[in-house]
């Protein structure tokens, strides 16, 4: 199945450790991948968008957003 997974994940995907790495290994066992490697909310990267599409050129970025402490 092709999906699209996004969100404020609450996981900093910047910061490698035991949390971030589980939850990455875990989507990668069904073949998700990480779209967003800038911080979405500073210093870190909480939010992200994970694909499973095979053979599609993903192109992605954060916007800052007045209604939100996070980036878009």
């Amino acid at each position: 199945n092709k999906t699209v997974i996004c969100g404020d994940f609450n996981v900093r995907f910047s910061v490698p450790d035991r949390d971030s790495g589980s939850y990455c290994d875990l989507l990668d066992s069904y073949e998700f991948r990480r779209t967003i490697f800038v911080p979405t909310r500073e210093p870190n990267c909480l939010d992200n968008i994970f694909l499973n599409l095979k053979n599609c050129m993903e192109c992605t970025d954060v916007y800052e957003c007045d209604f939100s402490d996070h980036r878009a």
